[in-house]
């Protein structure tokens, strides 16, 4: 399963296209930075990236599209993202 969808860089404000793909148990994050662009492996995903996919399941799980055990891998990966140390708490 894969959920794509198109957002701007918090940095430079440039568009880009965010592919969230879910394979054997696990979630990857793809992104590209033109249209046509080559799909490339964001290696640690932001806490954004991760809420803003599990909006797209929230909103897929009632037309029966996603199961519940996917939306619940994505909330403890948020957890666990919110539980850890920021830069800025040390």
């Amino acid at each position: 399963m894969d959920i794509k969808w198109d957002d701007h860089d918090p940095v430079s404000g440039d568009r880009r296209w965010i592919k969230a793909d879910h394979f054997a148990g696990k979630w990857l994050f793809y992104l590209r930075v033109t249209r046509r662009s080559q799909w490339m492996l964001i290696d640690n995903p932001e806490l954004d990236l991760w809420d803003t996919l599990l909006e797209a399941l929230s909103r897929r799980y009632p037309r029966q599209e996603v199961d519940m055990p996917a939306i619940q891998l994505v909330k403890k990966q948020i957890s666990l993202l919110k539980s850890r140390p920021t830069a800025k708490d040390v």
